[in-house]
């Protein structure tokens, strides 16, 4: 190599050191600003009522809080309460949001309200909030799709037949409808 070359080849590499040291404070910069106000829990879902095939819950912060890295989390290292329990795979989709993945096997159940708790420090690798959070939801109810007039009992009885949005028991139907 030349001394051309190598110069070239000296004066690349210092402007790159020098990039990533400016960058890396801008960064730390960055860090400690958002680091001054505790993280706020902006958005969670699914939220409100008639949510459909539940297999996840997600919570997103306004900024990350935590490192990037093993994002997996076992039931022991959330401090978060779901109502009635669900069997939540834990895992931090990004550092600055959470998710509650569910299998097929467990998926939230129909017709059911679910309450969410979150404390402030709710995983402990993460910074925590200002303060417990917690919001509901609910899946979906059955609802009648199609009903008909199979045949008559009396003239007074008819036999209805109904089909309805998702399985349920008889007897729960004969509960339900008035």
């Amino acid at each position: 190599m030349n001394t051309t070359s190598s110069r070239a080849v000296s004066v690349v590499a210092s402007a790159l050191l020098l990039l990533v040291v400016i960058t890396g404070e801008a960064h730390a910069a960055d860090g400690a600003n958002a680091n001054a106000q505790p993280p706020r829990l902006v958005s969670m879902s699914p939220e409100g009522t008639d949510s459909e095939d539940v297999r996840q819950i997600r919570l997103q912060f306004d900024r990350a809080v935590v490192p990037v890295g093993r994002m997996e989390r076992n039931s022991q290292e959330i401090a978060i309460a779901i109502t009635p329990r669900l069997a939540c795979q834990w895992r931090w989709i990004s550092a600055a949001e959470l998710a509650c993945n569910l299998d097929r096997a467990n998926a939230a159940r129909p017709a059911t309200r679910y309450s969410v708790s979150v404390p402030k420090r709710f995983d402990l690798t993460a910074d925590p909030m200002d303060a417990d959070r917690s919001f509901s939801f609910s899946t979906s109810r059955p609802g009648v799709e199609y009903q008909w007039i199979k045949t008559w009992d009396s003239p007074t009885a008819p036999l209805i037949g109904l089909r309805t949005t998702m399985q349920v028991s008889r007897e729960e139907l004969e509960r339900h409808l008035q």
